[in-house]
C-alpha cells in the first residue's frame, strides 16, 4: 500500500469553476472603461488632478486598463486541461489572470494612498476603500500564484 501524500497546510484549496467568476469579470471591466475614459482624455477626478502630473495620471489609469484586459482574458480563458507538457490553456490563463488582478492592485492601493496623503479627513472613506480594494485584488493575484505553485505549475515550485 502506498503512503499518500500529507497536503501542505499553510495550502487552502481553491476552487476553479467553469467559465469565469461573474463578478470579477465585472469589476475588471470597470477597471478597463475607467482607464479608456480618462487615457483618451477625459477628466479624471479634480481632487487628485490638481497635485499630480498629467503623465501620472495617464500611467495610473493605464495600469488599470492593462491590468483589467490582461485580467479579463486570463479569466475567461478556455478552461481546458492539455495532457502532458508544462505550457496548459488553463495555466496561461491563470498567469495572465494573476498578472492582471496584480496591475489593478498596484494602480488602486497607489490611488488610494495619494488620497489619504492628499485628503485625510475628507478623503478617508474613498482613499481607504480603494486601498482595500486594492488589497484584495493583490491577495487575488497571490491566491492564483499560489494555486500555479500547488499544482506544479509554477517555474519556483515550494516544497
Amino acid at each position: 500500500m502506498m503512503a499518500q501524500e500529507v497536503p501542505d497546510p499553510k495550502i487552502r484549496p481553491m476552487a476553479i469553476v467553469p467559465g469565469a467568476n461573474p463578478i470579477e469579470v465585472f469589476l475588471l471591466v470597470v477597471s478597463i472603461i475607467l482607464s479608456f475614459v480618462y487615457v483618451v482624455g477625459g477628466p479624471p477626478p479634480q481632487s487628485l488632478e490638481i497635485g499630480m502630473p498629467t503623465w501620472a495620471i495617464i500611467i495610473w489609469y493605464a495600469n488599470l486598463g492593462i491590468g483589467g484586459t490582461i485580467g479579463l482574458v486570463g479569466g475567461t480563458w478556455k478552461r481546458k486541461i492539455r495532457v502532458g507538457g508544462d505550457e496548459s490553456p488553463l495555466r496561461n490563463g491563470l498567469v495572465a489572470y494573476a498578472i492582471g488582478w496584480g496591475y489593478v492592485g498596484t494602480a488602486s492601493v497607489t490611488y488610494g494612498l495619494l488620497i489619504l496623503l492628499k485628503y485625510p479627513a475628507t478623503g478617508f472613506v474613498a482613499g481607504l476603500t480603494t486601498v482595500a480594494w486594492g488589497l484584495a485584488s493583490l491577495v487575488r493575484a497571490y491566491q492564483v500564484r499560489r494555486l500555479l505553485l500547488m499544482r506544479g505549475g509554477g517555474k519556483h515550485r515550494h516544497d
